[in-house]
């Protein structure tokens, strides 16, 4: 967990940010998550067990925030680089990597710059990685088409991204939320429960299972299911009751008709969140 007192600067920024947005808790619980060295490695090992990216290997993060998965990255000795289009985040993911390690792992190592349109060059990149990045991306084909340009033939895409079109709370307000709400009704009733609009307004954009995986599919991509990662690499488990469980169905021989369940929870169009790693043609 971050020490609040060490960062004073950044969790207010984040204050800033969401206040009249998310709830107290929520934005607490935020700032712990995504500057959580813990959190990122633990993305970092399902990355790496996806793509079989070795250290060394070049790594761009998109939308990289405030930095934590670089950092974690870097320190494990893969060539790591991380985009953001906020040039607070950018400058404070820099500041704390140059303050932790020596000029040859943090030069460069944050860009700043659009997702869409990042300028780098073509075929550059091993494994790309957008973790809760994509709803707030405006046009997700260019997004898309972009992480298509930078990757290495037979490179990896990894994401997670909210499900707009799922029964779920909507994942920034923390109030249920009904499948692909329209817009205008949704900002009234985010009104209605005395919340600021401006970031649903200028920063969620809505991205569903199936169109997700079907711009992936129309660009090629071979799809991996990473829920079903986890679940065949116990070790990768958090929850030690859910491991047990899942070692057990290894154990008694059941694990191939779990998968069959997998896969269809991976097609479903209501599932909670798009949990995808894609790879480009060789």
């Amino acid at each position: 967990m971050v020490n609040k007192g060490q960062t004073p600067d950044i969790f207010e920024e984040i204050k800033r940010r969401y206040q009249g947005v998310m709830p107290q808790e929520a934005i607490h619980a935020h700032y712990d998550k995504y500057l959580d060295i813990d959190f990122n490695a633990r993305l970092l090992d399902l990355a790496v067990k996806v793509s079989g990216s070795e250290p060394e290997a070049t790594v761009l993060d998109m939308g990289s925030g405030f930095g934590a998965f670089v950092f974690e990255a870097r320190r494990r000795n893969y060539q790591a680089f991380g985009l953001d289009n906020c040039f607070y985040d950018v400058n404070y993911a820099h500041q704390r990597i140059t303050d932790h390690f020596s000029s040859d792992k943090s030069s460069g190592n944050y860009i700043y710059g659009d997702a869409q349109l990042s300028g780098i060059k073509s075929a550059s990149i091993d494994l790309i990685t957008a973790w809760n990045v994509m709803e707030h991306v405006p046009d997700a084909t260019a997004f898309l088409g972009e992480a298509q340009r930078l990757l290495k033939p037979g490179g990896w895409f990894i994401s997670i991204t909210p499900n707009y079109f799922a029964f779920r709370q909507e994942p920034h307000y923390f109030v249920p939320w009904l499948p692909l709400l329209p817009r205008s009704i949704a900002k009234a009733y985010l009104r209605l429960l005395g919340r600021r609009t401006y970031f649903f307004e200028d920063h969620i954009f809505y991205r569903t299972n199936w169109g997700l995986l079907s711009r992936l599919r129309r660009q090629g991509f071979r799809l991996v299911d990473l829920d079903w990662v986890r679940i065949s690499n116990p070790e990768m488990i958090a929850s030690s009751q859910i491991r047990n469980i899942v070692q057990n169905l290894q154990d008694w021989g059941l694990l191939p008709f779990v998968k069959l369940l997998f896969m269809a929870r991976f097609l479903n169009p209501f599932k909670a969140s798009v949990y995808v790693g894609a790879q480009k043609p060789q």
